[in-house]
């Protein structure tokens, strides 16, 4: 991401916080600290001293921008979407299709979340996943697990770009005695599109506020949508970076 930003430091994004220190006036309780007020920015008063730049170290559980936290946010749909339309989308398409984005807007907690609505409809979702490090042997027996789902299983294939062309019938002809078959793909391709997803500013904006309960700095929010080229994802990793300090 290039050299490092400087944490964010406006209104509820106020990230150093304010730690007591010992103080040596008379009547202080949190004796003594008189000589780190030269060197440490303290504040000296007859009661407390305090320290400006002391940069409180958040753990991964704590941040909010850790991976548990963004796990607990629901699948945030363009104006006009949500689940019941997804769903009747991917009806009229008999259950087979496609969710199409690029790196990093979402597809992966889309067909995660996805799989308890299709559970309340009777079918019996598995999820498979490939990556961009899953190696030929691995993509070539994936044809061989996908048979074995039948209804009223449902496949659901994460990163089905990984695919070459001759991968790709091999799998989609092993998964034709599933109930469903729904993959994520970066481009529009090989089945039919029921939602292709985009980021935003105003999305990054409105994720902050939810983990967070602040609001980022003016004009904050376009410059991580542009820095990272609408990646949400990336954006968000920075996010977690900027908070550990």
């Amino acid at each position: 991401m290039g050299s490092r930003l400087p944490p964010l430091r406006t209104g509820n994004w106020e990230l150093r916080l304010l730690r007591p220190l010992a103080c040596d006036a008379p009547q202080c309780p949190l004796r003594p600290c008189h000589a780190a007020k030269q060197n440490q920015s303290g504040i000296a008063c007859g009661r407390r001293q305090f320290r400006n730049d002391i940069r409180i170290a958040v753990s991964a559980r704590t941040n909010p921008f850790a991976t548990c936290h963004l796990e607990t946010i629901p699948f945030r749909f363009p104006a006009g979407m949500g689940w019941d339309t997804l769903l009747k989308r991917l009806e009229e398409l008999n259950w087979c299709a496609s969710l199409v984005g690029g790196n990093g807007v979402g597809k992966t907690t889309l067909i995660e979340q996805i799989i308890p609505h299709l559970e309340a409809r009777g079918f019996q979702p598995v999820l498979f996943r490939l990556q961009t490090e899953s190696g030929m042997k691995e993509k070539d027996r994936l044809a061989e697990k996908l048979r074995e789902v039948k209804k009223p299983g449902f496949i659901l294939l994460d990163g089905a770009e990984q695919l070459s062309t001759r991968q790709w019938l091999s799998i989609r002809g092993a998964a034709s005695e599933a109930a469903g078959f729904i993959v994520t793909v970066h481009r529009t391709s090989r089945l039919p599109v029921a939602l292709e997803l985009e980021t935003s500013p105003r999305l990054i904006k409105g994720l902050v506020e939810s983990l967070t309960g602040g609001a980022l700095p003016d004009g904050e929010a376009e410059a991580l949508f542009h820095r990272h080229r609408a990646n949400l994802r990336d954006c968000l990793r920075e996010l977690y970076d900027r908070w550990e300090g």
